[in-house]
C-alpha cells in the first residue's frame, strides 16, 4: 500500500462521522494553529483542567 493509498484511507471517528487520513492531519493542524493563538493564561487554565481530570481519573 503506498502513501497516497494510506492517505486516502478513511476512518470512522466518533458519532460515525468518517474523514480521510489528509483530513484528519488537516484539521489536526488546525487545531494546533487555533491553540497556539491563546493566551498563556488560557492555556494555564486548559493544563489545570486537564490535570484535574487525570487526578479523577487516577482515583
Amino acid at each position: 500500500m503506498g502513501k497516497d493509498e494510506r492517505m486516502e484511507r478513511k476512518i470512522e471517528i466518533n458519532k460515525g462521522k468518517i474523514l480521510t487520513m489528509n483530513e484528519l492531519f488537516r484539521k489536526k493542524e488546525q487545531f494546533h494553529r487555533e491553540l497556539s493563538r491563546l493566551s498563556f493564561e488560557d492555556k494555564i487554565k486548559i493544563l489545570m483542567k486537564l490535570r484535574k481530570i487525570v487526578n479523577f481519573a487516577k482515583s
